[in-house]
C-alpha cells in the first residue's frame, strides 16, 4: 500500500494543472491519450493495475491510443470496457478505445490493421474512422508501435540507412492517410521508437511534410504536412490541420508514472475551428 501511495503521489501536481486549465477546453474538442502503456509491466501487478485506472479516470480522455497491450489485454479491458469501446485492435497489441457515448460512432467496416516488419516479428499499426456527432466532423485515427531503429544501442551505427523497417512502416500506410486527410483530421499517435537516428531519416519531419524516406524510394516526400503536437521520449501525436486546433497538450514521463519503458501523451483537437 504504501509503495501504491508513494507512486500516485506523482499524479498529484498533476491533477492541479488539469483543474486549473479546465476551462480553456472547446465544448466540441477531442482530448486524445496515446500510451505504450507497457502490457508485460501491468499483468497480474494490482499496483500498476490501480496506477492505470487513477490516470484513466483523472485524463479522461475521448480517444486512447495504447500500445503494448498484448500481455495485459484482459486487465486493460476490465478497465475500459464499458465506458469505452474498442474500435480497432491487433494481436501485436495496438489498441484504439472510443469514449462509448452517443456522440462518437465508429464504422466497422472503416477500421482495420497494417503490418509493419521488424526483425524479429511484426508491430502493426491500427487505424479507425471515428464521426464526431456533436462537431459533424470525422477523424481518421492512426495507432503505431514502429520498431527499434538498427542502430539503437551501437548494435550498427554505420549503416547508410537504420531505420529502414520504421520508413515502410510508415510508407505502407501513408497513401491512405492523405486520402483521408481530403475527408478529415487524420491523427497518428504510438510509439515512434525516434531515437539515435542518423541525420534526414526521422519519420516524424516526413509526417511533417519537411523530410524524405531515404529507405523507401517510393515514399520520398509527403505533402500531408501534420504538426507534432506533443510528444514525451518516443511518444508523439501527430495531426493534420491547423496547428492552432492543437491545445492542452500535456505528458507525464515513465519515471512520473511509476512504470514501464515510456511515459504518455495527451491532446485536444478543436472541432470548432473547422466549422
Amino acid at each position: 500500500m504504501k509503495k501504491l501511495i508513494r507512486r500516485l503521489a506523482f499524479l498529484a501536481p498533476v491533477v492541479l494543472f488539469v483543474l486549473a486549465n479546465a476551462g480553456t477546453a472547446q465544448a466540441d474538442s477531442i482530448k486524445i491519450l496515446a500510451w505504450n502503456i507497457t502490457g508485460a509491466a501491468l499483468s497480474g501487478d494490482a499496483t500498476n493495475q490501480e496506477i492505470v485506472s487513477t490516470i484513466f479516470s483523472r485524463e479522461d480522455a475521448d480517444v486512447i491510443l495504447l500500445s503494448e497491450t498484448r500481455r495485459a489485454g484482459d486487465q486493460i479491458a476490465s478497465l475500459l470496457d464499458g465506458p469505452y469501446m474498442l474500435a480497432a485492435s491487433s494481436g501485436d497489441g495496438q489498441d484504439i478505445w472510443v469514449r462509448n457515448t452517443g456522440r462518437f460512432s465508429v464504422d466497422q467496416a472503416s477500421t482495420g490493421s497494417w503490418r509493419v516488419s521488424r526483425g524479429r516479428g511484426t508491430q502493426d499499426g491500427v487505424w479507425a474512422e471515428l464521426a464526431d456527432d456533436q462537431s459533424d466532423q470525422r477523424l481518421f485515427l492512426y495507432n503505431v508501435h514502429l520498431p527499434i531503429p538498427d542502430n539503437f544501442r551501437n548494435r550498427d551505427a554505420i549503416l547508410e540507412v537504420n531505420n529502414p523497417a520504421q520508413q515502410q512502416g510508415i510508407c505502407d500506410i501513408i497513401a491512405q492517410m492523405e486520402d483521408d486527410a481530403g475527408n478529415g483530421i487524420v491523427i497518428i499517435g504510438g510509439d515512434f521508437n525516434d531515437i539515435r537516428l542518423a541525420e534526414d531519416e526521422s519519420v516524424i519531419d516526413y509526417l511533417k511534410g519537411t523530410g524524405i524516406l531515404a529507405a523507401v524510394p517510393g515514399c520520398r516526400s509527403t505533402d500531408i504536412a501534420m504538426t507534432d503536437a506533443v510528444k514525451v521520449d518516443v511518444s508523439h501525436i501527430l495531426g493534420t490541420g491547423d496547428a492552432g486546433i492543437y491545445n492542452n497538450a500535456g505528458s507525464m514521463t515513465a519515471t512520473d508514472v511509476g512504470f514501464g519503458q515510456h511515459g504518455y501523451v495527451t491532446v485536444s483537437v478543436a472541432l470548432t475551428e473547422l466549422r
